[in-house]
Parts: C-alpha cells; sequence; structure tokens
C-alpha cells in the first residue's frame, strides 16, 4: 500500500500466497481481498488390494512422479507453490513415509527414471532458457546433456496435469534421451547419449507451423513413435494432429494416423503391434473434465482405428496406460468426488480403486508401478480464501 504524497510503499501482508484485491472501503481503512490455498502431497494405491498410503507430505507440495524399474523407489518434483511447477527440486523417496526423500538435484521439473535405474532425467529452468540434465539415483554425477529452444510439458492446473505423454524419453538399453528442441525456429525431434555426447536431430520436419513432441521408443530401440501438432497451409488453416513412426535403421519416417480431432497418446499395447491413443468425443470440448473420452487402438502398419472403450467425466490428460501396456488408469469427476479406476486397455468393465468424496480434492498425473500392482498419484487440496485487512 502506498498512500498520495507517501514515498515509500508499505508492505501489509506476507505468505506465499497470490492476493487478489477484492474491494477497498470508501475511507481506505479496509481492504477485501482473496487467494487460493493450495497443497499437493503424493499417495500411492495398490491396484489388488486397494490400499492406500501417504508416500510424501512435506510442507511443500508434490506431484508429477515417476517410479523406478524396480519398483523401490519413487522421483517426484516438489516445489514451494503447487501453481508453480517448473521451480522446484527432484527429489526421491523410498516408497514409504516412514523415510525422508532425498533430493538429487535442487533445480528441475518432471522427472523420468532410465530404464536401468541408473539415472534420473529433468528439465531445469535457468536464466538463458530450458536445460535437459541427468542426475544418479543417489544424486551423484549431475551432467548437462542439453540445451536451447526445448519443448517442456504442458500443463493445466486445478489440478496439475502433464497434458504430454512421454516430454524426456529414455532408449531401452539407457544410453540416449530423445526430446523435442526447436533449431531456427522448426521442431523436431532429437537424441543425445548419456553422456552429453552425439546430440543430433531424428526427424525431418521443414516446416515452422508442425510441432513435434512426446517421443516414445519401440521395445526394440530400433524405432520410436512421437506425436505432432500442426496448422495447413492457407487458406484453410486447419489445425491437425499426427502420430508418426521413425526408423533409425534408415532415418525414415512416415505417418500412423492423422487426424483434425486434438487426441491423447497413451502408448504401445502388449501385442507391440497397435498403439493406444484417448480422443474426447466431441472434438470442441475443452473443459478439463471430458464428458465422453472414446479410447482406441491404431495399428501402426495400416492405421486402422478401432474403437476400445468409452469413459463418462473423465480427465482426457490424466488417462494413463500401465507399462505392459494391458491395463489404463483413468481419473473421472462425478458431482464433486473423484474416483480413480482402472479397465483393461482391450476393454471391459472398469475396476474402481478409490472414490475421493470432498470436492476441494483432486487428483494430479497418475504414475503406474512398472508390476502393475499399485498407482502413485497427486492428491491436491484447493480453498478459496476471502480474508480482510483493516488498519
Amino acid at each position: 500500500e502506498t498512500k498520495i504524497g507517501q514515498a515509500a510503499p508499505v508492505q501489509l501482508s506476507n505468505g506465499n500466497l497470490d492476493y487478489l484485491v477484492e474491494d477497498v472501503s470508501s475511507d481506505g481503512s479496509k481492504i477485501l481481498y482473496s487467494s487460493l490455498g493450495e497443497s499437493s502431497d503424493l499417495w500411492r494405491i495398490g491396484t489388488e488390494n486397494l490400499t492406500e498410503s501417504i508416500l510424501a507430505n512435506d510442507v511443500a507440495a508434490e506431484y508429477w512422479a515417476d517410479i523406478s524399474p524396480d519398483g523401490e523407489r519413487v522421483a517426484f518434483q516438489s516445489v514451494g507453490q503447487v501453481n508453480r511447477p517448473f521451480s522446484g527440486s527432484i527429489d526421491v523417496a523410498s516408497g514409504s513415509a516412514a523415510a525422508s526423500p532425498a533430493v538429487v538435484a535442487s533445480n528441475g521439473f518432471a522427472p523420468a527414471w532410465s530404464p536401468d535405474g541408473k539415472w534420473i532425467a529433468f528439465f531445469k529452468r535457468v536464466a538463458s532458457g530450458i536445460e535437459v540434465w541427468r542426475v544418479a539415483a543417489t544424486g551423484e554425477d549431475s551432467l548437462k546433456l542439453a540445451e536451447g529452444t526445448i519443448l517442456t510439458p504442458g500443463y493445466s492446473t486445478v489440478p496439475y496435469l502433464k497434458l504430454g505423454t512421454n516430454h524426456i524419453e529414455w532408449s531401452p538399453d539407457s544410453l540416449s534421451l530423445a526430446y523435442s528442441a526447436k533449431s531456427n525456429g522448426v521442431s523436431n525431434i532429437r537424441l543425445v547419449g548419456t553422456d552429453g555426447t552425439q546430440d543430433r536431430q531424428l526427424s525431418g520436419n521443414k516446416d515452422e507451423n508442425e510441432t513435434l513432441s512426446d517421443p516414445a521408443w519401440m521395445p526394440d530401440g530400433k524405432g520410436l513413435t512421437f506425436y505432432s501438432e500442426y496448422t495447413s497451409p492457407a487458406p484453410s488453416r486447419e489445425r491437425g494432429y499426427r502420430l508418426w513412426l521413425y526408423s533409425l535403421d534408415d532415418s525414415s519416417q512416415r505417418a500412423i494416423y492423422d487426424s483434425h480431432v486434438r487426441f491423447r497418446v497413451l502408448g504401445l499395447a502388449s501385442d507391440g503391434k497397435n498403439i493406444i491413443i484417448a480422443q474426447n468425443e466431441n472434438s470442441a470440448e475443452s473443459a478439463p473434465v471430458s464428458e465422453k473420452a472414446n479410447i482406441y487402438s491404431l495399428n501402426i502398419g495400416t492405421g486402422a482405428r478401432t474403437a476400445i472403450q468409452s469413459i463418462e467425466n473423465v480427465y482426457l490428460y490424466n488417462i494413463q496406460l500401465s507399462r505392459d501396456g494391458r491395463s489404463i488408469a483413468f481419473v473421472s469427476r462425478n458431482n464433486g468426488a473423484s474416483t480413480i479406476s482402472t479397465v483393461a486397455a482391450s476393454g471391459g468393465v472398469p475396476n474402481r480403486l478409490l472414490v475421493v468424496n470432498d470436492p476441494k480434492i483432486l487428483i494430479s498425473t497418475l504414475a503406474w508401478a512398472p508390476d502393475g500392482k499399485s498407482i502413485v498419484f497427486g492428491k491436491e487440496t484447493h480453498t478459496n480464501l476471502l480474508s480482510m485487512l483493516t488498519e
């Protein structure tokens, strides 16, 4: 606050929340303001025994977890404020709340374990932009792998969900990382070695109006898929979305699927011949909770699409495929209650794991354990506060 003729402003409040002034009394003696109180803790639930347990609940907010290949450790990001997802640390928990998580990187977000369990890759925001780093699970041997105009995960708020699927993708042999970056305004998928060498472009995009993202390796390491969003040339200027397959053997790429409706790539099905995607039934729908989302299987060879499942009142960007491609986990929202459920990737009747009836609690990004026997998720609390300051 500062008064007319007063040289220096006077601090009226303190704390780590963002405040919005709603009204001021006519005599200036009272200020009505609002704030949003947010917290986020990490929880785990068993998919068979339905046992729910706390994983991390420090003063900071924790979310966007990734579980180690052996299922014993959980990497996640810890931030001072829930709405500052790119400003925090990378922590590793042992798998229970009994032991305090260890900080392995003081600055980073969106961690991803290597298949051999030795490394954790993550993004880091610095003054010059975005960098890709890796660090040992012990917190040692940190190394910058890439820098530049690097594509980071988009995210939604309330709850905080990563919009893509794979933003840093380890090769099956843990020797390299695929990521998305722009060079001279053109987006492509790049590959860099775990030691920071051999950083090179893979995809052959030359169109500034097409953005490539979400690389995902084929199990044999000889190819990968990626997603793209593009704008067609004038006069139509229509938006479009593609799924591509890239071969490392001959550096060729081809479009598997092309749609004018945005879709979410969930991953490779258990048969290794199909890719599972999710798509809103209403193409114009933009609300966080979709009235209905359809799950499809795309044949990698032919691009043929087969309907598998329809899910109502679901968060499109919190539908997650298990590591083995056999099960799908999702979060639905009905009458203020949030529900975590699973269903076979081939279709069937969903199995309800957890119902949270408190409307102030929302569920952030789900993470499957490698063996499929548990799921880690963020439990977010959002409370709107209305307060008054008086002289």
